[in-house]
């Protein structure tokens, strides 16, 4: 078997695509870039993939310099392909390269309306502006109709592209870090209507609005606005020293009249769990207000609503209720997924359901196990998300339970044999699966037998252990704390994996070899959690 555990066909680079701008809309930007570069492994040189790459990076990541590099490539890779043309000579690096690339866009396309924007470009040059001077232009235009993407690819375009005073330096930084901020802001959005969590490594927007920042401390170290900024984008990347840090600069530049700081060392505080200290400092923001005038009305609001927080927060949740109140949210996060998908697919694809072209798929096997399980899991993940993947499944245990626990455990091998973007959605399947009991000690005990038990007994499902702890950490840094934290596997554990749930593992695992091992019994997750999923997928 390969590592993709099934034949990609020329025809899956859509349905991958497809997948990749599925990922881009819910603001899942770091997945959606892993999702291209495993399409890459298979269609290398691939115009279309790097065309619509460079659009992901420059709309959502505000990557100028990156996003011209792919329409480059798509250039090389196919000549005539109409979009990456216009593209590449609307964010060319110098005035060389524009004329270059939009007289090859002229010629691929003469008559077509796009070209007024290369007429009026032309039309500047030759009346003496310089071109950073027009992708300056851009910048504003593109902050004044909110267009942040662009706005922020402009800005690092215009500022490569010669010498600058050190206040237009200054000023397009700042606005390629107020537009990054806008785009970081987008997708949190996107992720709160969700009740999803934002973990920092997938906040690529704000990680590239943190380093331009610094380039632009680096030209105004004493700017206290600037310093706050740093301080509030370091608490959302969960670096909560460095923010105290920050604010603590802010406020040794302006001392007074400025509660900004405060309150966001406050909150960095009170992440790290010194209430104490969070508590001292927001009292303190709400004193300094007071004369301060009504502008400053917001900053003591979220004063006063730390102080109520810290003092809620007294009475900590156990890791019990902690663990179901996760579980409830990331089922309803699943639920809204999945109906996400199923209505972006339904508008493409008229009368299409996934459960039943499933079941079709299964229908030659019976009620036995067979190895093709694995190679048809694997490329149901590949085509369709997690979450609608589950509902499918769960409305095939309905009619055919024999089949929906083949795919649970086809399921779990995929999540340990796979590689890349594929391993990372089956192991989110296999924790919403677990997440359907809701249940904290049905959630743990179904963990434990289905992944600290299987990679214990056997090295072909070693990895799954690692993996779902960080498919765990994914969803919130507190999960794998209280799901994966477990006392060390037993020989009763040991024995269990074994008789249930590597038993159809045992004999020729080969793709569309005969019937393999023996069905075994149900893993620990099809009981009561098939059940309780009932509550919350549609």
């Amino acid at each position: 078997m390969t590592q993709r555990l099934f034949k990609r066909a020329a025809g899956d680079k859509a349905a991958a695509m497809e997948r990749a701008y599925f990922d881009a809309d819910r603001g899942c930007i770091e997945l959606a870039l892993e999702r291209m570069a495993d399409i890459r492994v298979e269609f290398p040189r691939d115009a279309v993939l790097e065309y619509a790459e460079g659009c992901l990076r420059k709309d959502s990541l505000g990557q100028g310099r990156r996003a011209l590099q792919q329409f480059r490539l798509a250039q090389e890779y196919e000549p005539t392909h109409l979009f990456s043309a216009f593209n590449a000579a609307k964010y060319a690096s110098s005035e060389e390269e524009y004329r270059a690339r939009s007289a090859h866009a002229r010629h691929l396309a003469p008559a077509d309306p796009d070209l007024r924007l290369f007429d009026e470009i032309d039309g500047e040059l030759a009346a003496g502006r310089t071109y950073g001077e027009l992708l300056s232009n851009f910048v504003a235009l593109a902050q004044q109709h909110a267009k942040y993407g662009d706005c922020a690819a402009a800005s690092e375009l215009a500022i490569g592209t010669g010498d600058w005073s050190r206040p237009q330096e200054l000023d397009l930084r700042r606005a390629r870090c107020w537009a990054l901020r806008e785009l970081d802001r987008t997708e949190e959005s996107a992720r709160q209507v969700r009740r999803e969590d934002y973990p920092p490594r997938e906040r690529l927007a704000l990680a590239e609005a943190l380093a331009e920042l610094e380039l632009v401390l680096d030209l105004d170290p004493c700017d206290p606005k600037m310093l706050n900024f740093k301080s509030a984008w370091l608490v959302l990347m969960r670096q909560y020293e460095g923010a105290i840090a920050a604010a603590d600069a802010a406020l040794a530049v302006q001392p007074t009249g400025y509660l900004k700081p405060l309150t966001n060392k406050s909150l960095a505080l009170a992440r790290m769990g010194r209430h104490d200290e969070a508590g001292v400092v927001a009292a303190s923001a709400i004193e300094m207000a007071k004369g301060l005038g009504a502008e400053f009305d917001d900053d003591v609001t979220k004063a006063r609503g730390l102080l109520e927080s810290l003092r809620v927060n007294g009475d900590a949740l156990s890791d019990h209720e902690q663990l179901a109140m996760y579980a409830k949210n990331c089922m309803q996060t699943a639920k809204l997924t999945a109906e996400e998908a199923e209505n972006r697919w339904g508008a493409k694809k008229r009368g299409f359901r996934l459960a039943k072209g499933i079941q079709k798929r299964c229908a030659r096997y019976g009620q036995r196990w067979h190895p093709d399980y694995i190679s048809q899991t694997a490329e149901i993940f590949h085509d369709f998300c997690p979450e609608w993947v589950l509902v499918a499944l769960f409305e095939l245990g309905n009619t055919n339970q024999a089949a929906f626990e083949h795919f649970l455990h086809a399921a779990l091998f995929v999540a340990a044999q796979a590689e890349g973007v594929m391993a990372r959605d089956a192991c989110q399947f296999n924790v919403l699966i677990m997440f359907g009991a809701l249940e904290p000690q049905l959630v743990r005990s179904s963990y434990r037998e289905a992944v600290l038990a299987p990679a214990a007994v056997d090295a072909r499902f070693a990895p799954l252990a690692g993996r779902m702890r960080a498919a765990l950490d994914r969803l919130h840094p507190e999960l794998p704390r209280l799901v994966a934290d477990q006392s060390p596997i037993d020989a009763s554990d040991r024995q269990r994996a074994l008789t249930k749930t590597l038993s159809r593992f045992a004999g020729d695992m080969t793709i569309g070899s005969p019937t393999a091992g023996r069905r075994g019994c149900a893993l620990a997750l099809v009981g009561l959690p098939f059940l309780a999923i009932r509550r919350w997928l549609p």
